[in-house]
């Protein structure tokens, strides 16, 4: 009897510690998202931090104004050189070139009516190929289970929050 006793108190001694041991492995994964909800804040702070002070450089240097006047002074720049130079008709006649010398090499090799045909063929074969190992399904399916697995997660904390309140 007294061997069964002791056997039984080891016993529960063994189970207290193991369940312990399993809480003390799940306490950190609750310690990780608190601290990534505050590495958030923090972060979110900093970022409203450095555009406060990015409006507070801009209104002591005005470099948008100075962007903007740039900006303008290069339009105009570029349009006198334009005007001195043609630039924008000689661009639109190269332009033109070009499309009527592919519109030639295309009713020669029939490049168009090719690439229709190899992409018809393609996408034949990865739909062939789909439907032999159902890859959308599959992926489907784990993505699905994926949100699945990270709302749940998602309510088990805020649960475990709502408990600790109350």
């Amino acid at each position: 009897r007294l061997y069964r006793k002791q056997n039984s108190t080891m016993r529960s001694i063994m189970l207290w510690r193991r369940r312990n041991m399993l809480q003390l492995k799940r306490r950190p994964r609750r310690k990780n998202l608190m601290r990534s909800i505050m590495l958030w804040k923090n972060l979110k702070k900093a970022g409203s931090e450095a555009v406060s002070k990015a409006k507070e450089y801009d209104e002591k240097h005005h470099v948008v104004e100075k962007t903007k006047h740039a900006a303008i002074v290069a339009a105009q720049k570029a349009k006198e050189y334009d005007e001195k130079h043609h630039v924008v008709e000689h661009t639109k006649k190269a332009g033109l070139d070009a499309a009527t010398k592919a519109k030639e090499y295309d009713e020669t090799h029939h490049v168009v009516e090719k690439t229709k045909i190899a992409a018809i063929e393609a996408y034949q074969k990865v739909r062939q190929f789909d439907e032999k190992h159902q890859i959308v399904e599959k992926t489907s399916k784990g993505i699905s289970a994926g949100a699945d697995f990270f709302v749940k997660k998602i309510q088990q904390c805020t649960q475990g929050k709502d408990s600790d309140v109350t």
